[in-house]
């Protein structure tokens, strides 16, 4: 087993999900934060290497030149 040191204020952070004081440690609430991550990462993948032309989300450039604006006028949207 591994030892590591987090400053107080890390500390404080993990002690905010603590579910069940009396058997939640350090290391469940770690481990916990660590599944919900994977989950998420597999979720939502930013880098999906399997969408096509069609679904993957649009450039600046390409959004632009498809309502015929210069790319540095289109309008962002997030």
């Amino acid at each position: 087993m591994k030892a590591i040191k987090v400053s107080d204020e890390v500390y404080e952070r993990l002690r905010e999900f603590v579910v069940d004081p009396f058997d939640d440690t350090p290391q469940s609430v770690i481990a916990r934060l660590v599944e919900i991550a994977d989950k998420a990462k597999k979720r939502w993948s930013a880098f999906d290497i399997t969408q096509n032309d069609e679904t993957r989300p649009k450039s600046m450039s390409e959004r632009a030149r498809m309502t015929n604006q210069n790319p540095d006028e289109a309008e962002v949207i997030l």
